[in-house]
């Protein structure tokens, strides 16, 4: 039986190559947004604290820990706004990717559906092809025994003279 050749292989092959680099984008945006959440969750947690130890302090000591955490707490939520924005950019990166996986996923699926259909006519054309060349080998056969069995067997008798 000859080899099943199916001509948009290559365009299959092409989506499967598109699909797995897609998924590594996919993987590493997302590992970015973990990144960037957990670095807003650490100043906000970080602002906090902070703001739990100047409560502790005696009330002379006090004032001039608020005056530096008023200082300091305004530049880490500019910090944070900035990882936000860059969250929020990341998060819009990441879904336009899922979608462009989706549809590569989705058009790889219905070529993998095309090959299985075609592969299952191509097996059915060979065998169908097989059939009528054992067919006809048998049908051969028989005609080649027939001739010989012709052949062999005189169709008349001699008369003997004398």
């Amino acid at each position: 039986m000859k080899r099943f050749a199916w001509p948009l292989q290559p365009l299959l092959d092409l989506k499967i190559q598109q699909e797995k680099l897609l998924r590594a984008e996919v993987y590493a945006l997302a590992q970015n947004v973990i990144f960037h959440r957990s670095q807003i969750a650490q100043h906000r947690s970080g602002l906090g604290t902070k703001l739990a130890d100047i409560a502790k302090l005696e009330l002379s000591v006090r004032l001039a820990g608020q005056e530096n955490f008023a200082k300091y707490s305004r530049a880490i939520e500019k910090k944070i706004q900035t990882l936000t924005e860059q969250l929020d950019a990341l998060e819009t990166q990441r879904n336009e990717k899922i979608q462009q996986l989706v549809q590569i996923k989705t058009s790889r699926e219905a070529l993998e559906e095309k090959r299985s259909e075609a592969k299952a006519d191509y097996t059915k054309a060979m065998g169908k092809h097989e059939q009528k060349q054992l067919d006809e080998a048998a049908h051969l056969a028989i005609v080649r025994q027939m001739i010989e069995t012709t052949i062999s067997k005189p169709t008349h008798k001699r008369r003997q003279t004398g």
